[in-house]
């Protein structure tokens, strides 16, 4: 399956769209961007773009001047000591996603007059620090992960801590797993 059916899969029923008619959703994966802006429940615009979580690695080893592989550790670590320096790299690594993204939205809004107030996030590159902020205000909307756990029964011996931080990470795949699901009513 193409990521992005995968992720509205997920979203059907994991997500919440608070009574919104029109949302985005927006997975950051390390080298791709899946992006998809829902109207009345249904994809009116997807789009793949060839950027990601490493963007904000290659800027922190830029900054940092790092090799990529301690960047991109040293990323999702988020030491206190690297705050300022992970924020700086996450804005640069950002920026051109910014751009595509804005250029994609002004396309939808123009096209059907409606606004879209809203994006839910997911995948690794959305863990970054401050990712959610920073596309908050490059793209003059809110820009939130989406919380897949609200909806979900645990059980077993499940390190909570473990799946609380990763679970962005897991929309694609939990797609993949809910595809035919239909919720018992």
């Amino acid at each position: 399956d193409v990521d992005m059916f995968c992720l509205l899969n997920s979203f059907e029923a994991l997500g919440d769209d608070q009574g919104q008619s029109v949302y985005g959703l927006l997975n950051i994966g390390h080298q791709m961007t899946s992006f998809a802006i829902i109207q009345n429940k249904v994809p009116f615009f997807v789009r793949e773009i060839s950027m990601g979580g490493v963007s904000v690695s290659k800027a922190l080893a830029e900054i940092k001047n790092l090799s990529d592989d301690e960047a991109d550790r040293l990323k999702i670590e988020k030491r206190a000591d690297m705050a300022d320096s992970l924020k700086e790299a996450t804005l640069k690594g950002l920026e051109p996603l910014a751009e595509e993204l804005r250029h994609s939205i002004d396309y939808f809004e123009n096209e059907t007059g409606e606004e879209l107030k809203t994006i839910w996030t997911s995948g690794g590159g959305a863990l970054a620090l401050n990712a959610g902020e920073i596309l908050t205000q490059e793209l003059s909307r809110q820009v939130a992960p989406w919380n897949n756990l609200k909806k979900m029964s645990i059980f077993g011996d499940v390190d909570m801590a473990y799946l609380n931080d990763h679970s962005l990470e897991l929309n694609v795949a939990l797609g993949m797993v809910l595809r035919g699901y239909e919720p018992k009513k």
